[in-house]
């Protein structure tokens, strides 16, 4: 990959987990240089519950707060990265058009990851969940 792009392999299996609000921090091997206007997408995703499926909700929104906010419901602003639609026969997702939202911050060390279901709940409750995505981080524009 060149220096204009960054690929990131996320894995709740690995990450440090704030039981409270669903948030996930992730620590970087090395600082992401960031400088000049970047953009991030989630190219794949993957959810399973465990011994069985226990998310209720009908989507899931990936939150970064490495993004800029977006407006969600009334008057909402939230670093939403991605809103996606479950089927509770599939477990993995991948998007061969990725909607890639613009970063706030010119470096990352680390960065959290929060999955919320639609009423804006934490999806994991319990160990046994493991949810993995693959992340895109791509220069744009001048």
């Amino acid at each position: 990959m060149s220096e204009e792009e960054h690929l990131f392999y996320f894995s709740s299996k690995y990450s440090t987990q704030d039981p409270i609000t669903g948030s996930f921090t992730v620590n970087l091997p090395l600082t992401l240089n960031l400088e000049g206007k970047w953009k991030c997408a989630v190219l794949d995703f993957f959810i399973r519950g465990g011994d069985s499926d226990k998310y209720t909700s009908e989507s899931i929104y990936i939150l970064g707060d490495f993004c800029k906010t977006s407006i969600i419901q009334e008057n909402k602003q939230l670093p939403i990265l991605k809103k996606i639609a479950l089927n509770k026969a599939k477990h993995q997702y991948n998007f061969s058009h990725p909607l890639y939202i613009q970063l706030k911050q010119p470096t990352l060390t680390n960065f959290n990851l929060t999955f919320l279901e639609t009423s804006f709940k934490a999806v994991i409750t319990h160990k046994s969940f493991l949810i993995e995505c693959a992340l895109h981080f791509r220069k744009y524009g001048r």
